[in-house]
């Protein structure tokens, strides 16, 4: 955190943590419903939680934080030039933005994980019942 301060993306790194807490909620209450068996409130967190992914970390994420990350920075080039130099730059940019684009593939794959595993959970219960 300290190394992100230092380097300007102090502001990205609060965004990521933000969108990612705010996604972690409906997940965390799609396992309450599960344990406590609660079908309408499953349901309903699993429909929050495929929403809330879509809308924050496949939309949001990539393009208002790795975006601000990649363009909105550009204002460092200046200050790391005259204090350390390009390389420092470089280093910042490989450092803190490469793993904000991997993220985003990351996240792609995984929303493909929780809409195979809502589908096979719903399709499951609907056997069941």
């Amino acid at each position: 955190m300290l190394a992100a301060f230092r380097s300007g993306f102090a502001r990205i790194g609060a965004a990521v943590l933000f969108l990612h807490d705010a996604t972690d909620l409906p997940i965390d209450s799609t396992r309450l419903c599960q344990a406590l068996q609660w079908r309408v409130g499953l349901y309903t967190s699993v429909v929050a939680t495929l929403l809330s992914w879509a809308s924050l970390r496949l939309y949001a994420f990539p393009r208002y934080v790795v975006g601000s990350a990649l363009l909105d920075t550009s204002h460092l080039a200046e200050i790391f030039a005259q204090v350390m130099g390009t390389e420092a730059l470089v280093a910042a940019y490989l450092t803190y933005v490469g793993p904000l684009v991997a993220l985003v593939g990351l996240h792609y794959y995984w929303f493909g994980l929780l809409i195979s595993k809502a589908t096979s959970q719903l399709m499951l219960r609907q056997k069941v019942e």
